[in-house]
């Protein structure tokens, strides 16, 4: 039972790095809340933005988790798209027949998934920890954010503007120098 709470977890961990947003990254930081509690939407602004700042110090280390979860995928003899086919079915507690080399494969490739998702949430706590947001409300926002139209209509327009800053900074041409 224990093995297979991990591998939930690992394969929760994948989808979610091979289709999920950024902003939900916390998802697998903390424990997750029960979805029945009402979700808390009562966030200051500088705490929104504390967080999309939070995030975006967390994509490197996404980035590089993606990386080598595609390469312990597949060096463990499957391609991503069949472990993304299995791990969903499984999330959907959908039976499946599989091959003895594909369940091996599977297998093998999820215990790799496990361990980087180990390593992962570690770095990512440290990370958001040392940005100086705790772990708790890390977690809240993005759940608020995936829960939410509020919330996410919040963090987007952040997004966006932010974006613009970042657009309208760089056609600026460089002063000149004397």
């Amino acid at each position: 039972m224990m093995k297979k709470c991990a591998v939930a977890s690992a394969l929760g961990f994948f989808l979610y790095a091979f289709g999920g947003t950024t902003t939900a990254t916390a998802q697998n930081t903390v424990p997750q809340q029960p979805q029945q509690q009402p979700v808390k939407t009562d966030y200051s602004d500088s705490m929104l933005k504390a967080f999309l700042d939070v995030n975006i110090k967390l994509q490197p280390l996404q980035q590089t988790a993606q990386q080598h979860i595609v390469k312990s995928i597949e060096s463990s003899g499957i391609t991503i798209d069949r472990f993304r086919e299995i791990a969903q079915a499984q999330q959907e507690g959908k039976q499946q027949t599989l091959s003895a080399k594909d369940s091996t494969a599977f297998n093998k490739a999820a215990e790799q998934v496990m361990k980087e998702k180990e390593a992962v949430d570690s770095q990512m706590a440290n990370i958001i920890q040392k940005e100086g947001m705790d772990l708790q409300t890390f977690q809240g926002i993005a759940m608020a954010y995936q829960q939410s139209p509020e919330i996410q209509e919040k963090l987007n327009k952040m997004i966006s503007a932010k974006q613009q800053n970042v657009d309208s900074t760089a056609e600026q041409p460089a002063s000149p120098t004397k």
